[in-house]
């Protein structure tokens, strides 16, 4: 790299460890230090997330539950299986000093969801007659049953607009999607194959390629071969849709509540990592 260029990195690099240090200013405070590990050139909405994560670890470290549950335990101990010497329980307790239980997807995202359940348990409660007809006006679509797409796809090339942001972390299309004879939900297919592919889905006419679709998976089109269902549920079962959506939404806001509250009075030490 020439001499101009590696001034234009050190300075951008600069740039961006300021911008961190602006932003973990927000959080600074006078209890015990947070250590927070963000990707380099994260931006302000990153460095939130990564600080809820880490809080949200801390308290599934405080409570025992990489040492406890027993998803967690069998990947710490395939992690460290290898390690001569180490019984089970040794293996596990080397991991969890290695810091493996937060690096692992499948153990973190499951320390994750348990800490997330426990803050929000408060928002149990029974929501009222106005709270569900509320609900019922903003989202009529919960008193219609789900999509589902009998489906073909194939890869296509990317653009280099699509290239560049996709590149080589693109992730393997899910083996043996779609089976021809299945009609798949979309819920599920958003969950599988991302918000483009789910939206090309349900709208694109039946026997027609969609346009190319750019997402996790790389670059993709999709033909409808039969789209059923959407129609109107019965009112029972509309009502425990109504039920679920409602709590969810009172979990997710008692969850950003404690976050906050826990956040108060703490100085967030951000480590920027490659």
């Amino acid at each position: 790299m020439s001499a101009p260029g590696r001034s234009a990195l050190v300075l951008l690099r600069f740039a961006v460890g300021g911008a961190l240090c602006f932003v973990a200013d927000r959080w600074l405070g006078d209890g015990p230090s947070l250590r927070v590990e963000v990707r380099d050139g994260a931006d302000p909405p990153a460095v939130a997330q990564a600080i809820d994560e880490a809080l949200l670890l801390e308290l599934a470290e405080a409570r025992g539950w990489p040492h406890t549950d027993a998803i967690v335990r069998g990947r710490l101990s395939a992690l460290l299986a290898a390690v001569e010497g180490d019984g089970p329980e040794d293996a596990i307790a080397t991991a969890i000093d290695m810091g493996l239980h937060r690096r692992d997807p499948i153990a973190r995202a499951r320390l994750l969801g348990a800490a997330r359940r426990a803050l929000g348990r408060e928002a149990d409660d029974a929501p009222g007659a106005i709270e569900l007809l509320r609900e019922l006006a903003l989202h009529p679509q919960a008193q219609t049953g789900a999509i589902h797409v009998r489906f073909d796809h194939e890869r296509v090339a990317c653009d280099d607009a699509a290239a560049a942001s996709v590149g080589a972390d693109a992730l393997p299309w899910p083996w043996g999607w779609p089976r021809p004879e299945v009609a798949y939900a979309l819920p599920r297919v958003r969950m599988r194959l991302g918000d483009a592919v789910a939206d090309a889905l349900a709208t694109v006419p039946t026997g027609q390629w969609s346009d190319p679709l750019r997402g996790p998976l790389g670059c993709h089109r999709v033909r409808v071969r039969e789209r059923s269902g959407g129609a109107l549920r019965p009112w029972p079962h509309g009502l425990v849709t109504l039920l679920q959506s409602v709590l969810a939404r009172r979990h997710d806001a008692v969850v950003r509540r404690e976050l906050a509250r826990r956040q108060r009075d703490r100085t967030v030490a951000i480590e920027v990592v490659p």
